[in-house]
């Protein structure tokens, strides 16, 4: 990979961070539970034993913000800025793996998604897991399991949920082009990232027993309520609008294309 772009694409990560800087310090976020792991933080920091933030805990959050409670929002929500633009640094790096020409737009749309650019600033776990997954899914293009394993367990340490990528990254790993040595390393890669996983939990583990992997019962949302979550939460108002747009747009080259096919024959 040429140098200058990967000096391009530190230098938008530079970018992210910078304009990241401005909204970290007003609070913890709006979320209840961005507080929670702040709090969580300072209590885990103050007596020296280990408690989770919200079942079923995020442990290397959890006691990161131990580590930096003192700094108060400007520490903490500066890590998850951090990690934002790490996260947009693997991504661009990725892109120019795959020879995408709109490999910097493509970053930098990452880090502006509102769901991402909203949760850069605050203390919630969501882009600490995020840039994890992102590394681990560029060292699995380049055939790196062991550093590919490590990285998911860590986003797994940061979010349980992380490690649910486990079977996509093996895939990833086991490429017919690469030689028969492909399966081993993509058993080595979950093998690595599960331990890693487990690892991390360690804290959870030793200190509330197996029960630490129940959940809140909250019952399922209405379906509106999801469809909102997964559209307009995520993207915004226009881009959910650009996106239908879009939608709609290639669903009609489609149809044209199948029916010039058609009449082919």
């Amino acid at each position: 990979m040429p140098r200058d772009r990967r000096l391009a694409a530190v230098m938008i990560a530079v970018l992210v961070l910078a304009l990241r800087l401005p909204f970290l310090t007003p609070g913890y976020g709006i979320d209840p539970d961005a507080w929670r792991i702040a709090a969580d933080g300072r209590a885990i920091a103050e007596s020296g034993a280990y408690g989770s933030s919200r079942a079923p805990g995020n442990p290397i959050v959890e006691l990161a913000a131990a580590l930096v409670w003192r700094g108060g929002p400007l520490a903490l929500n500066g890590l998850t800025a951090l990690f934002s633009a790490i996260a947009a640094l693997a991504f661009a790096l990725t892109l120019q793996r795959l020879s995408v020409r709109g490999w910097a737009l493509g970053a930098l749309a990452l880090a502006f998604t509102p769901v991402i650019a909203v949760n850069s600033s605050n203390a919630m776990d969501y882009l600490w897991a995020l840039a994890f997954i992102l590394i681990a899914h560029d060292a699995a293009l380049r055939g790196r399991w062991v550093e590919a394993g490590v990285m998911l367990g860590l986003a797994t340490g940061c979010r349980i949920t992380s490690l649910l990528l486990a079977p996509p990254f093996a895939l990833i790993l086991i490429d017919p082009a690469r030689g028969p040595s492909t399966k081993s390393r993509a058993i080595g890669f979950a093998l690595v990232a599960l331990a890693i996983s487990t690892a991390a939990f360690l804290p959870a583990l030793m200190t509330y027993g197996p029960g630490f992997l129940h959940g809140y019962a909250h019952g399922y949302p209405p379906p509106l309520y999801v469809v909102k979550n997964a559209t307009v939460d995520v993207w915004g108002l226009i881009g959910s609008i650009a996106l239908a747009v879009a939608g709609i747009g290639m669903g009609v080259r489609a149809g044209r294309g199948a029916s010039k096919r058609g009449k082919a024959f």
